[in-house]
């Protein structure tokens, strides 16, 4: 039975010290868990800031973009203004002069005019043919869509020609010119025109019209194109954008700039026309940003709420709730792994619990235990009291033998001098012979009952010491789950220091029962030697007694025959002296070995109320993990598990 309880509180104290580190592994895997968290809702939201300082910086490229254009757009509009404001009237004062300049230039051969459809409405187009493509005939506008031969231009489409500010065509020029034909051009109304011809790598102005305002541009390099030239004479005309033709001169290295203008109210359409698509696209592109941005940061800043508010539930200790996502991206991700952080921590918190109730369980079985092993202490030290009032009755009725024998020894000295007091002699060993028998005989019985005394004492001892070892095996097992605590708790860092101060705590209390039970073991195998030594006395003791009690009934049997044969008596006084002396050494033999039987005794006493010490220190550890038990209760208990 009580090994069967010394192995109950074996066990229950390894399911304390399990419980013990479950809980460290928990203080450990928590702080991790959290942590993870934290640096996963950090690495989120610093990708979402990248995310969105890419879209800012996108939008604020497109914002650039759309100021740029929106100061190319009021440049233009400056232009216009600038172009309104001017006096452009000039051009059609004499329309008469026009017609016959115009007259003047078709009389050129190789010069046509289109229409709008394509058709050569005046003059030989030559092999350009009397049709051609509108497409064709805006490229020529535009470009100039000229091929050349041996520096002679083949065919050249200038400018839209007007008259009375009406669109006449398109003038196609398909040959060399002529200093003739560069004069009328130059004198002409038409257009501004301006000859510039090479020299090494620039073009410099050799003569140009009043109009064109080519003077102050007086060379070009031949790399360039003429955006410049452009631009100047731009600003120095009225009305119109003026379209710049290069064509050759007869046999010469030269460029004329053929400078013709388009309708004022055609270039203020197309510029209404981009204005009115760039404010449109770009008021289109922004609004469609603002709108995905702001979608995007309510979807996005919706879940970071949740998971905000489901991490300061967790925190709390509010194991019962569970997020419900959808989504598959990283914030999905994030809530399904918080969700497996809540359900992981509520298993262990649930275990804890378990560990906990299993630890209040062992710690009152454990002072229970401690509580029989102190009342068992008691009892053994009652019983060595007993044994103890037992021994000196015993020196007392030894002593009393001795004194008794040496009475017999005197007597018997004084028959052996007097022979005239053999008779009272006699009938006064007589009655001390039996008064010697019956001290013989409670003798007897005084070591038969200290016999019975001391083996149930040696029973006891072993019990003792079999409790005594399981209770340092229990200690031994007991150091090293604190060992095992105290390591986790210092992995743990500062979330374990709490764990750790009572790791500690249980080592040296298992420190100490482990020394208590040592000594305890120690003073239970010498009182249980002192024990065998006293038994193997006492029997020797009980031999010599029935001896003696053997020799008194002899002496009173020679005493009874002394009677009937004084001579007899006389005979054996020498015998009988010679017993009492043996009886007399037996007698001190027997009186040392009690002695050395007391202070073996007074040993086991003072082990007793050693082990009684012990049995309280155990009782108080136990009081110590039950506190302890109650405090985890109380750590369980504030978290709300599902």
């Amino acid at each position: 039975m009580k090994e069967r309880t010394i192995m109950n509180i074996g066990s229950k104290l390894s399911l304390f010290f399990c419980a013990i580190l479950i809980l460290a592994v928990a203080s450990i895997i928590i702080p991790i868990h959290i942590n993870s968290g934290r640096i996963l809702m950090d690495a989120q939201e610093n990708e979402l800031a990248s995310r969105a300082s890419a879209m800012g910086k996108r939008l604020s490229a497109m914002y650039a973009g759309m100021e740029a254009d929106l100061g190319r757009m009021a440049a233009d509009r400056e232009i216009i203004r600038l172009m309104k404001a001017a006096r452009f009237t000039k051009k059609y004062e004499n329309l008469q002069a026009r017609v016959g300049f115009m007259k003047r230039v078709l009389s050129y051969d190789g010069v046509a005019v289109f229409d709008r459809k394509g058709n050569c409405v005046v003059g030989d187009p030559g092999p350009v043919g009397r049709k051609v493509t509108v497409d064709k005939m805006a490229k020529g506008a535009v470009a100039g869509g000229m091929e050349t031969r041996s520096g002679v231009l083949e065919m050249a489409f200038a400018s839209p020609v007007y008259h009375k500010e009406s669109f006449l065509g398109t003038m196609v020029i398909r040959r060399a010119l002529d200093d003739a034909f560069m004069a009328t051009l130059l004198r002409g109304g038409l257009g501004a025109c301006a000859l510039y011809e090479r020299e090494g790598e620039v073009y410099r102005l050799r003569a140009s019209s009043d109009a064109g305002g080519f003077s102050s541009v007086p060379e070009v390099s031949i790399h360039g194109t003429f955006p410049q030239v452009h631009r100047q004479a731009l600003l120095g005309e009225s009305r119109g954008v003026l379209r710049f033709v290069p064509v050759a001169a007869g046999g010469t290295d030269s460029v004329c700039l053929l400078a013709l203008f388009e309708e004022t109210r055609q270039v203020e359409a197309v510029l209404r026309q981009i204005e009115f698509t760039s404010v449109f696209v770009g008021a289109a592109v922004l609004g469609f940003g603002c709108l995905t941005t702001f979608l995007y940061s309510r979807r996005l800043s919706g879940a970071l709420t949740s998971l905000c508010a489901f991490s300061v539930k967790i925190a709390a200790g509010d194991l019962s709730g569970r997020m419900e996502t959808d989504r598959h991206d990283e914030i999905g991700d994030l809530v399904r792994a918080q969700n497996r952080m809540a359900e992981h921590l509520s298993g262990l918190i649930e275990k804890c619990a378990e560990a906990s109730e299993a630890l209040t369980a062992s710690s009152g079985d454990l002072a229970a235990t401690s509580e029989d092993m102190a009342s068992h202490s008691e009892a053994v030290s009652d019983k060595v009291s007993a044994t103890a009032s037992a021994s000196e009755r015993l020196a007392l009725t030894m002593a009393a033998i001795g004194s008794a024998i040496g009475e017999s020894a005197r007597g018997a000295g004084e028959i052996s001098g007097a022979s005239s007091g053999v008779k009272e002699s006699i009938e006064q060993l007589t009655v001390r012979a039996e008064k010697a028998r019956g001290i013989t005989e409670n003798t007897v019985s005084a070591l038969g009952e200290a016999r019975t005394a001391f083996r149930a004492f040696d029973a006891a001892t072993g019990e003792i010491g079999g409790i005594a070892e399981g209770i340092h095996d229990i200690a031994a097992q007991t150091n090293l789950l604190a060992l095992n605590a105290t390591i986790e708790a210092a992995r743990a860092g500062s979330a374990g220091a709490g764990f750790a101060v009572v790791a500690s705590e249980v080592k040296e209390l298992a420190a100490q029962v482990s020394r208590a039970s040592e000594l305890i073991q120690q003073k239970t195998e010498a009182v249980s030697r002192s024990a065998a030594e006293v038994l193997t006395t006492v029997d020797g003791l009980a031999g010599g007694l029935d001896r003696v009690d053997g020799i008194v009934r002899a002496t009173a049997g020679s005493l009874e025959e002394q009677r009937e044969l004084t001579d007899a008596i006389v005979a054996h006084v020498g015998d009988v002296s010679a017993g009492i002396s043996e009886i007399n050494r037996n007698i001190a033999g027997a009186s040392d070995t009690f002695a050395g039987i007391s202070r073996d005794i007074a040993e086991s006493s003072r082990t007793s109320g050693e082990m009684s010490d012990s049995s309280r220190l155990v009782n108080r550890s136990a009081g110590a993990l039950i506190e302890l038990s109650r405090e985890l209760t109380g750590v369980v208990g504030r978290f709300r598990l599902a």
